[in-house]
């Protein structure tokens, strides 16, 4: 290979690797700002839950979270979780330190690729500048992250495999290779393109040559059996990671027709413009990528046909797969969502762009002295402006984050608070519905807090979260917004926490509160006593010998909401064990026996449970029964009963098959 358009390299080893040191030092100062909070913590955090399982013994899965991805992530953080190196945020603590370490690997393979130690240095440097791989894949702690770093691992091996014609190099290139399409299937593409270079280039050399094409094949059996868990998983469950593809539609193109593919290939050329210059924020158009993000983009054009004129094909054999087949079968671009499939790619750019650049250093001098200081000049604004800019672009992406609240400092500080002060009590959220929209993942981080903690924990609107109160006494915490805190202290008195973070939280619409123990629940206005009862109730019957049925009134069409009304009275005979009772009224067709509308809601009107119930109480349990085109006859019948949930088990009601109370007949005149 000709090595003269290469700037030469040097015979000081000591100074090369304190340059590359230096490098290294650059990139951990550059991601160790708001790591733990931009971008806010996500999905990533399930995968932190999945991992505690395993290390509690609770599973021992062949796939990860996601049935088409390998379990290696996972038993590595569960391993580091037995060590006691646990924490919801431990997949990001992977993360930092596995981005830091893609920056040697790219020197390691950039320098055996091209045995030019100032093009592995240039490309080193790219990488622990590049602000996706600083925000994407050494802040966010997930499987799919660690695909840059995994795939440098395989090209450096591949290179190491045909510079050393060694066989323990190509078994290592595939351990890499399985363990990249592991982490995300999406690895296969950049597997796919260095093994069919290593395939074509081992065909002449002296050892990997002999039996050819033996040892490609038996590289592929290597890859496969890397990546078998997921292979014998999927073939006993029917190919489960088929259907749960499709199910994700930017995972899965339908029906990629021309026009669909065509506005994939110019989002994917857009992502990796933005992706490779650090662009992180902006509208999904070209005016994105205008200035220094398209002289970036010249230069990886123009680096790919320089390298593979003059290096390697290697780096071009590995993006084609990814560029002919990924916007034919995925839109999953990174505009609305973090780019995190295409991310693997950036070293490999960054490795032609070096080749490029080391070219136009060694042509210094080849210059003359009145031409040198020019085309010095003209490297050196080059050069700083593919420095400078993607450090601004860090910069702006987290100014905006900060400003805007898009980031999850509030929601961790408060939920750490939260953990500190736990004393075994239970903590109740509000839903998801109801707060989930809070920048900082609410579904995500307080759970895997909470689960890390052996904290039990419950997302539930308020009224079920006055049941808990009413059927389980004592301390107990809560994270809740506004709304739900006003309905609760109804009822309960709470006590607003009186720390910074739920000051700063209470400025979002929700807070940390604790029960204030030392005031009693205030009784619901449906609980009577039996001076209240009106007179003449029926009918009346007993439930499991637990549960007694006094009476119900009679029925009432209520014209304004177009819905039949019951009032029942219940009375627990005896304390009832601590579960889910639902309570029924089901409105039957008698001529066809079907069931035509219901109200089916949990007894004790959502919020004082039938377990909290005292033995002198009586309960007006109030039934809506929605009447929406309902033809208006008198043929209807009123059933009436009680389940457990989620068993969905009715309780015992004597001298009836179907466990149910039958009311007197409905009359729904025109």
């Amino acid at each position: 290979m000709p090595t003269s358009y290469l700037y030469p390299s040097p015979h000081n080893k000591k100074i090369m690797w304190g340059l590359l040191a230096l490098i290294i030092l650059i990139g951990i100062v550059l991601r160790l700002p708001y790591w733990r909070i931009i971008p806010s913590p996500g999905d990533e955090l399930f995968q932190a839950v999945y991992s505690l399982r395993i290390a509690n013994g609770v599973d021992y899965p062949l796939i990860g979270n996601d049935s088409y991805a390998g379990p290696i992530y996972f038993y590595f953080l569960a391993a580091l979780i037995k060590l006691g190196l646990d924490g919801p945020l431990m997949g990001r603590v992977i993360a930092m330190i596995t981005g830091v370490l893609t920056i040697p690997l790219t020197y390691l393979w950039v320098d055996a690729l091209g045995k030019n130690k100032w093009a592995a240095l240039i490309s080193a440097f790219l990488v622990a500048i590049n602000p996706y791989l600083i925000v994407v894949n050494s802040h966010m702690g997930g499987t799919t992250y660690f695909l840059p770093i995994l795939a440098v691992l395989f090209l450096w091996c591949l290179a190491q495999t045909i510079n050393r014609d060694n066989r323990s190099w190509l078994v290592a290139a595939a351990v890499a290779a399985g363990l990249l399409i592991q982490v995300n299937p999406v690895g296969a593409l950049i597997a796919l393109g260095g093994g069919l270079w290593a395939a074509y280039r081992t065909r002449k050399l002296p050892k990997l040559g002999k039996l050819w094409p033996l040892w490609p094949i038996l590289w592929g059996v290597g890859v496969i059996l890397v990546y078998s868990p997921v292979l014998i998983y999927n073939f006993g469950s029917g190919l489960d990671s088929v259907a749960v593809v499709q199910e994700r539609s930017y995972l899965w193109e339908s029906d990629p027709g021309v026009q669909t593919t065509l506005n994939n290939i110019r989002r994917l050329t857009l992502q990796l413009i933005r992706q490779q210059s650090g662009v992180l924020h902006g509208q999904e158009d070209f005016t994105t990528v205008l200035g220094i993000p398209l002289l970036y983009f010249l230069l990886s054009v123009w680096g790919f046909v320089f390298t593979t004129r003059r290096v390697s094909a290697l780096p071009l054999l590995v993006t084609l797969p990814v560029l002919l087949l990924f916007p034919y079968f995925s839109s999953h671009y990174g505009f609305n969502v973090i780019a995190r499939f295409t991310t693997m790619l950036i070293p490999v750019i960054t490795a032609v762009i070096a080749f490029l650049f080391c070219h136009w250093l060694g042509k210094l001098s080849q210059q003359e002295t009145r031409k040198r200081t020019g085309y010095t000049g003209g490297l050196m604004i080059l050069s700083l402006a593919l420095i400078i800019d993607p450090l601004i672009l860090l910069k702006e992406y987290y100014d905006t984050s900060l400003a805007a609240g898009l980031n999850g400092k509030i929601l961790l500080d408060i939920t750490e608070e939260i953990v500190a002060q736990n004393q075994g009590e239970p903590v109740y959220l509000s839903t998801i519905e109801e707060i989930g929209s809070i920048e900082g993942g609410f579904t995500y981080l307080p759970h895997a807090a909470f689960v890390f903690a052996d904290i039990h924990h419950e997302y539930l609107p308020p009224q079920q979260i006055i049941g808990r109160l009413y059927a389980q006494p004592g301390a107990a915490s809560f994270l809740i917004s506004h709304n739900d805190a006003a309905a609760i202290q109804q009822v309960a008195p709470l006590i607003a926490d009186s720390s910074a973070a739920n000051q700063a939280a209470m400025t979002q619409n929700y807070g940390f509160y604790t029960l204030d123990t030392s005031v009693s629940l205030t009784k619901p206005e449906f609980v009577l006593t039996e001076a209240d009862l009106p007179p003449h109730l029926t009918p009346q019957a007993t439930l499991s010998e637990h549960l007694a049925l006094l009476g119900c009134t009679e029925t009432a069409v209520i014209p304004a909401t177009n819905q039949l009304q019951l009032s029942c009275y219940w009375q627990a005979v005896v304390p009832m064990p601590e579960n889910t009772f639902v309570t029924f009224a089901h409105l039957i067709d008698n001529n066809s026996q079907a069931l035509v509308t219901q109200d089916d809601h949990i007894l004790g009107q959502e919020r004082y449970p039938l377990n909290a119930w005292q033995t002198d109480e009586i309960i007006q349990e109030t039934y809506h029964i929605p009447l929406t085109d309902l033809p208006k006859t008198d043929n209807y019948s009123l059933m009436l009963g009680v389940y457990t949930w989620p068993e969905l088990t009715r309780l015992d009601i004597p001298d009836s098959a179907d466990n149910v109370i039958e009311l007197p007949a409905i009359q729904l005149h025109e």
